[in-house]
C-alpha cells in the first residue's frame, strides 16, 4: 500500500487512530484535501471517499475520471454519476450497510470556507445521506485530516521544496521579462509557462489562478485576491505577482514585488514599511510561538507607523497538499490565535499592504518551521525591486 515514496499504510493508520479516539466507525470524506491525502490521486471533479475504521476504503470519483484514477490510486475505485442508483450517496449507503454500520457514528466534512474548491458536503448530499441512513449519527470530522496534515511528513517537505523551486523558476522568468506596456495577463503567461516547463502540474483555480495587480489594482484596500487582467502596466506603478504551482499534489504559493521605474516619496515609504513589517512577520514565526503573538507584534509595528488600516488582518495561512490552503490562519480571533507554531509545519507567511492612490505589495512565502527557527522554501527575493524603464 505504498505509492512512490509516500507511505499510505502509515497515513491510514494515523487516520484510524484518530477515528478510534473520537468513536467514529467510518468517514465519508468530500474535501479535496482529504481525498488527495489518502488516495494519492488528483481528483478535481466532485468525489467522495468511504473510509471505514475496519475494512477496505472505497474512492468514489466522477465516472468521467474513474478509469484514470483507478490507475493512479492504491484504493478501489467506483465511479459515480447523477443517475438513479449511481449517485455517490447511494453507493456510500451500500458500503455502509455492507459493513453493518447503518446505526453507527459516521464522520462527514461540514463547514464554511472562503475556497470554492474546499469540498465541504453540500445540503443536498447531506439530505440524501440522512434519507438513506436515517439511523446513523453524523458528526463533523474535519479536524481529523486537518490535525494530521498540519505537521508535514518528511516526504511532504521534499515535495514542497520542489514545488517552491518551480515557483522560483516562474518568478525568475517574470523578473527577467516584466516590462511597462505588458498586460497583467501577459506577465502571468510568462510565469505560468516557466512553471509548467519546470514541472508544475496544476495552476490551482480558487484564487483565479495567477494573481497580478498593477497600479490602482495593487492599491485596492484589503483586497487579497487579484486575478490577472488585461490592464496594461504603466510607468511609475507598483506591481505584485503571485504565482501558484503544484508538484505531486503539493502546493507552492509565492509573491514578488516591483516598482516600474523610480518610486515617488509615498511609494518609497510604503516599500520601506512593507519590507520592515514582512521581515518582522517572518522573524516572529518561530517554533513554540503562539499565532496571536505573531499577529499582535506585526499589528503593533504597523500601528506605530500609521499603516495598520491598510493591512489585511491575516498574516499567514496553511499550505500543503491539494486543497490545504487556508487552515490554520494566523489571525487574532480564536481558536487560531491560540495555536502554536510547531516544527515541520509549513505555514504561508502572508502580508499585504495596500494604500489606495499609492500602490501595494504582497508577501506570500511558504515557511517551514524547524526545530531552531524557520526557512523560506522559495529562494527568490520577495522584497520590492525597481524595474528600469529607460
Amino acid at each position: 500500500m505504498t505509492l512512490g515514496v509516500v507511505n499510505y499504510a502509515k497515513r491510514v493508520e494515523k487516520v484510524r487512530e484518530a477515528m478510534e479516539r473520537q468513536g467514529i466507525s467510518a468517514l465519508i470524506l468530500t474535501r479535496l484535501q482529504s481525498v488527495s491525502y489518502l488516495s494519492g490521486a488528483f481528483v478535481p471533479y466532485r468525489s467522495a471517499l468511504f473510509f471505514p475504521l475496519k475494512g477496505d476504503p472505497a474512492l468514489l470519483p466522477s465516472a468521467l475520471e474513474s478509469n484514470r484514477i483507478a490507475l493512479e490510486s492504491w484504493m478501489p475505485v467506483y465511479g459515480w454519476a447523477p443517475f438513479p442508483g449511481m449517485s455517490w450517496p447511494e453507493q456510500v449507503d451500500r458500503f455502509v450497510r455492507q459493513a453493518g454500520l447503518e446505526n453507527a457514528r459516521l464522520g462527514i466534512e461540514s463547514g464554511i470556507s472562503p475556497r470554492v474548491t474546499t469540498g465541504y458536503i453540500t445540503a443536498g448530499e447531506m439530505e440524501a445521506l440522512k434519507r438513506l441512513l436515517p439511523d446513523a449519527v453524523f458528526v463533523d470530522a474535519c479536524n481529523i485530516i486537518e490535525e494530521i496534515c498540519k505537521i508535514k511528513e518528511p516526504i511532504e517537505i521534499v515535495y514542497m521544496r520542489q514545488a517552491a523551486a518551480i515557483a522560483d523558476a516562474g518568478h525568475r522568468a517574470v523578473i527577467a521579462g516584466i516590462q511597462v506596456g505588458m498586460t497583467e495577463a501577459a506577465v502571468a503567461g510568462i510565469g505560468e509557462r516557466a512553471m509548467r516547463v519546470a514541472g508544475s502540474e496544476w495552476n490551482w483555480p480558487f484564487s483565479g489562478g495567477t494573481e497580478i495587480a498593477s497600479g490602482y489594482r495593487s492599491g485596492y484596500l484589503t483586497c487579497g485576491c487579484t486575478p490577472a487582467t488585461r490592464k496594461i502596466i504603466q510607468p511609475g506603478e507598483t506591481v505584485f505577482v503571485d504565482l501558484h504551482c503544484t508538484y505531486n499534489l503539493y502546493y507552492s504559493d509565492f509573491a514578488t514585488n516591483f516598482i516600474m521605474g523610480a518610486p515617488n516619496k509615498a511609494q518609497a515609504e510604503l516599500a520601506s514599511v512593507f519590507t520592515e513589517a514582512a521581515h518582522l512577520l517572518i522573524d516572529k514565526m518561530q517554533p513554540g510561538v503562539v499565532f496571536g503573538e505573531v499577529f499582535g507584534s506585526v499589528m503593533q509595528f504597523l500601528s506605530g507607523r500609521g499603516y495598520a488600516e491598510y493591512a489585511i488582518p491575516i498574516f499567514g495561512h496553511g499550505i500543503g497538499i491539494a486543497g490545504d490552503e487556508f487552515y490554520p490562519p494566523v489571525m487574532a480571533t480564536p481558536p487560531w490565535n491560540e495555536m502554536t507554531l510547531q516544527p515541520n509545519m509549513v505555514e504561508e507567511a502572508y502580508f499585504q499592504l495596500n494604500v489606495p492612490g499609492v500602490g501595494g505589495f504582497r508577501l506570500e512565502a511558504p515557511l517551514l518551521i524547524t526545530d531552531k527557527g524557520n526557512e523560506i522554501l522559495c529562494k527568490v527575493s520577495w522584497e520590492p525591486r525597481q524595474v528600469n524603464i529607460d
